[in-house]
């Protein structure tokens, strides 16, 4: 300890070139901290500029990653950040480049990347080169393709990329400086583009990404050529099944949200129609945050188009499509309600109204506050949308059918009348577009009444004027533009399993069932074999959040369509339900799964348990017995401290809820109550300070006055016996564990666990107090005679109701072993004569182990069906 108070009292910058690597790593942290709050002038910079090349030296791998973050912050803030380009990017070369964190790369190449920002990509240019002299094979650097317009390196890169996969003669024209050039180059592709589907496809992602080079020409000519060939591409991509990889999303879909805030109509309009053809060819739920990050823009029109474009996908894929949560999204989509552009204001609203006409009143709870004026237009607008609505549900004469069509003008497709209230731009998505035409008579039936008038009408007919074009170049030879195959790691780059894992885990949260049950039998397949499943490795996250929008899904969409059949819906359950099961039994894959993915998926999980159109149904008790072990195999193998924070996390959001229920709110504390048994066995692995850190942000939420005002105490006591828990196992050390409470006085919390560490009494097991344990002795005594038994059940039941939280095993091993299983086999009767629908299930002896078995008695499988279906464990 003494060398430690020796180098925390040095200043930063000594700390940074300290020869203890802890101390080191203290600076490299602390330098980060106030590279990003001083400011860009300021003299400090100048105390780094001699020794910032250390930051990346760094010897010790754990210090040097949190030095190339400092230096990142440094080369973006810093005045006198072009002076240490050289010393810098020798050290990123020499010490970076050439190891084997991934992260550490990443950094590096940012830094790079910043550098070139401040004009400086002449030196970086040198300095690589060097690298490459060095016959140093990882200083390769291939710049990200993220640029605001772009320059000659992004050009000159894809050039170099781009000349092993097609002719040489189609290179020089893709790259020429003339635009002539260009529209050439476009129309022979557009030829062969069947022709040559699989060479196009294997060399996709830098086709996209030239055409987004085009996007930034000044040339119109040029722009609609290249939007024709777009749409050509993506109906021949859909009309092949094919998916779009995240790399070939990324290098595109960014550039061409750029576009449709385009001041042209005509631009407009392809643009649009190009990103409905997207979603066939890419998850609408990835498309949204691109829309998303659309709506930041400065340009009105572009923030107007994303917001139509969102209440497109709303509307048609329904609230999964938002990402990354409903609430987030609106919150943000509402913020525009406000905006000073008149289009983009109504856009938002129109939006918004197509979120209230899928998910009805919710839609006030998603949006979050707004002002009085916003929210007077809104509740204006959703009532003029229903109005709207009463009338395209009454009968219309037919010369009114045509006021059907769309009047905005970048609408692509008209729609019907519908007794829905759904917004007009969702037809966009559809698979086929109506006729642009909507016909009053019959199909084979004559207008009489518009021959007559055409016949009347004795207005002479001036024909147009014919264009006279030349023929003679329609007799030169047409060449066919020849492309070469492609080398093998372009293949590797698109056939990798972690793209074709990305690719399934994009088809779990799929609204058609039969497409997510396909992926979800691919990743099962993946799973079940111990061989290959390591290569789900880092995707467990992204694999239960896809799994997790399905289960919502299913909750608020087909289990609503009266069309769908039950079966299928079930199956689509277990489906998802029997991967995660798979999943939570492999120990490595189980605790990766981060706090946030494991809330939303509790969450999911209890509100299948609560669901009652799954309890009225035959196959849904398997599905809930189901659920409840997964549940149980969720809490003993995914990451305790996750797990933890997750429920607390849960219950604190649930008593907030005005909306939520009180089973689910009581649901969460009798899973907060299971974890809170584990606790001896896994108080090692718990990380104490972020659960004491979500405790005081639960106690400052409700502190304890406000707990004792909620209909039950529950919350309150649970609380008190997982601190008590804690305190008890973890002793006075656990005062030391509140490291990450910014201010300890916002909560009650260290008050309370200095209380209970002073306590001689520091005992939290679930031994009853000393009334209840008499009035259990009365209860028990009554159930050994013979002429009171019944009656000494019923009462220990009512026992149980009032405090759920004492352990009857004690009492019950005292019994005879007749008398427990007569003890046990009543209440579970009473429990189903009594609709007890949200209790633990009876027996009580039977302790669990960690793999969820019961040692001792276990009532017959009746006894369980009966009993109540939203039973945990």
């Amino acid at each position: 300890m003494g060398d430690d108070s020796d180098w925390m009292k040095l200043p930063v910058d000594q700390k940074c070139e300290h020869k203890v690597w802890k101390a080191r790593l203290n600076g490299y942290e602390e330098a980060l901290k106030l590279f990003q709050r001083i400011d860009d002038t300021s003299p400090e910079w100048a105390k780094y500029q001699g020794i910032i090349k250390k930051f990346v030296t760094d010897s010790n791998s754990v210090a040097q990653l949190k030095g190339l973050e400092a230096v990142l912050a440094y080369v973006e803030n810093a005045h006198v950040a072009s002076r240490t380009v050289g010393e810098v990017l020798s050290g990123v070369v020499c010490k970076v480049f050439n190891q084997p964190k991934a992260r550490a790369k990443e950094l590096a190449s940012d830094i790079c990347l910043m550098y070139i920002e401040i004009e400086k990509a002449d030196i970086v240019q040198e300095e690589l080169i060097k690298g490459l002299e060095n016959k140093n094979p990882k200083v390769v650097v291939t710049l990200k393709w993220n640029f605001g317009s772009p320059r000659d390196e992004y050009v000159e890169q894809l050039k170099v990329q781009m000349a092993p996969c097609v002719a040489k003669w189609l290179q020089e024209e893709l790259f020429h400086h003339d635009f002539q050039h260009h529209i050439k180059a476009i129309n022979s592709m557009i030829e062969c583009l069947e022709e040559e589907h699989e060479a196009m496809v294997a060399c996709l992602d830098l086709v996209l990404k030239w055409y987004t080079l085009r996007f930034f020409d000044t040339n119109t000519s040029v722009l609609m050529k290249a939007l024709e060939y777009l749409k050509l591409l993506f109906l021949s991509l859909s009309k092949h099944n094919y998916h779009l990889s995240e790399q070939e999303a990324n290098s595109f879909i960014p550039y061409l949200v750029l576009k449709v805030g385009e001041s042209k109509d005509v631009v407009r309009k392809d643009v649009r129609a190009i990103m409905g053809m997207l979603c066939k060819v890419y998850p609408a739920s990835r498309m949204f945050p691109f829309l998303m990050e659309g709506t930041k823009s400065k340009n009105s029109k572009q923030r107007a188009e994303c917001l139509e474009e969102l209440g497109c996908l709303i509307g048609f894929y329904g609230m999964s499509v938002c990402q990354p949560t409903a609430a987030k999204s609106l919150k943000e989509i509402a913020v525009h309600i406000g905006d000073r552009d008149t289009s983009v204001r109504n856009t938002a609203l129109n939006t918004v109204v197509t979120v209230y006409n899928v998910c009805g009143e919710q839609v006030y709870k998603l949006i979050g506050h707004l002002s009085e004026k916003d929210m007077s237009m809104l509740e204006e607008r959703i009532k003029r949308s229903a109005k709207k609505t009463l009338a395209s549900t009454a009968p219309t004469p037919k010369q009114g059918e045509e006021k059907a069509l769309p009047t905005h003008p970048n609408a692509s497709l008209p729609q019907k009348p519908s007794n829905r209230a759904q917004p007009p731009i969702k037809l966009r998505y559809s698979q086929q577009a109506e006729p642009s035409h909507v016909c009053s008579v019959g199909e084979f039936h004559l207008d009489l009444d518009l021959l007559e008038q055409l016949e009347s009408d004795q207005t002479s007919v001036v024909l147009p004027d014919l264009v006279k074009h030349k023929l003679g170049d329609l007799l030169d030879p047409v060449i066919i533009p020849e492309l070469r195959p492609v080398p093998t790691h372009f293949d590797e780059l698109h056939a990798g399993p972690s793209s074709t894992i990305n690719l399934v885990i994009s088809q779990v949260a799929s609204g058609d069932i039969n497409t997510s049950m396909k992926a979800l039998a691919q990743i099962d397949e993946v799973l079940r074999q111990e061989s290959i499943a390591e290569v789900m490795v880092g995707h467990t996250d992204q694999f239960l959040i896809a799994t997790s929008l399905q289960l919502r899904l299913a909750h608020s969409t087909h289990m609503a369509d009266t069309r769908l059949p039950r079966e299928d819906i079930f199956k689509l359950y277990s489906c998802a339900i029997g991967n995660m099961l798979t999943l939570f039994g492999v120990a490595r894959l189980a605790r990766e799964a981060s706090m946030g993915v494991l809330k939303d998926l509790v969450q999911g999980l209890v509100t299948v348990l609560l669901d009652p159109r799954i309890e009225e149904s035959q196959e849904g008790q398997q599905l809930i017995r189901s659920v409840n072990m997964l549940l149980r195999r969720l809490f003993e193998t995914s990451d305790q401290t996750n797990i933890l924070s997750a429920l607390l996390v849960l219950l604190q959001d649930s008593l907030l809820s005005s909306a939520g229920s009180p089973k689910f709110s009581e649901l969460i504390m009798k899973c907060l109550w299971r974890m809170i048994k584990f606790l001896p066995d896994t108080i090692s692995s718990l990380t104490l300070d972020k659960i004491l850190l979500d405790v005081h942000n639960f106690m400052k939420l409700f502190p304890k006055d406000r707990l004792r005002k909620l209909k039950t105490d529950m919350p309150h006591r649970t609380l008190q016996t997982l601190l008590h828990t804690l305190c008890r196992l973890a002793g006075p050390t656990i005062l030391d564990h509140l490291s990450l409470i910014e201010d300890k006085t916002e909560s009650e919390l260290e008050a309370h666990l200095k209380r209970v560490v002073k306590s001689p009494k520091t005992n939290t097991e679930t031994v009853p107090k000393s009334k209840d344990a008499e009035v259990l002795g009365e209860i028990f005594k009554k159930i050994s005679s013979k002429e009171n038994s019944k009656e000494g059940v019923s009462k220990l039941w009512e026992f149980k109701q009032r405090h759920p939280e004492v352990d009857l095993a004690s009492h019950l091993k005292k019994l005879p072993q007749t008398f427990q299983t007569f003890v046990e086999h009543s209440l579970n009767t009473l429990c189903t004569e009594r609709g007890d629908k949200a209790r633990t299930p009876y027996p009580t002896t039977g302790t669990h182990n960690r793999e969820g078995r019961h040692r001792g008695y276990s009532p017959s499988p009746q006894v369980h069906t009966h009993a109540s279906q939203h039973n945990l464990f």
